[in-house]
């Protein structure tokens, strides 16, 4: 059962679904690659919805309220990055990183609608289900902004940066 969704009777977390349908299916190569697909596709935390958003938008009600929404999107580039400068990212408060990684986040327009909603949020990676939280696999990640944006095709394009050894 989906908690973000009770109608969504039918959910599966990321692990059920390899157990259930790709184990069967698929050869391991395929499995391999649904595996890693899935290590792309990220939760998302909105900490503010848009006062922007039209009237007859789903989010409407919550406009200008600080209240917690939640998504998802998918990794489409992950880059190293050179800097030289002190990094903006919450591990390093400042300093030059030695290494850094800049995320490109696609989703829905209307998961994330402006850049005044993708400052304020979080991409969680490698969140599957609820364990994930205690057992610390799960990495979070603040949204820099939004670079691209196509509202008549309902998509978006934010750029993240973390200095996480760990997701090298």
């Amino acid at each position: 059962m989906c908690e973000k969704n009770p109608g969504h009777d039918n959910f599966l977390s990321p692990q059920e679904f390899l157990d259930t349908f790709i184990t069967r299916l698929e050869s391991e190569e395929k499995y391999e690659l649904y595996k890693s697909l899935i290590d792309f596709t990220v939760r998302l935390r909105m900490h503010c919805t848009s006062l922007d958003r039209p009237d007859d938008d789903a989010f409407a009600d919550y406009r200008g309220t600080p209240r917690m929404r939640m998504g998802t999107g998918f990794i489409r580039r992950v880059q190293q990055l050179k800097q030289s400068e002190p990094c903006c990212c919450d591990e390093c408060h400042g300093k030059v990183p030695m290494n850094q990684l800049g995320l490109e986040v696609h989703t829905a327009r209307h998961i994330v609608f402006n850049m005044e909603e993708a400052k304020r949020t979080k991409v969680d990676l490698f969140y599957d289900d609820d364990s994930c939280l205690s057992n610390g696999r799960m990495k979070s990640v603040w949204v820099m902004g939004m670079f691209e944006s196509q509202s008549d095709k309902e998509w978006c394009n934010m750029w993240c940066v973390t200095c996480d050894d760990g997701l090298g």
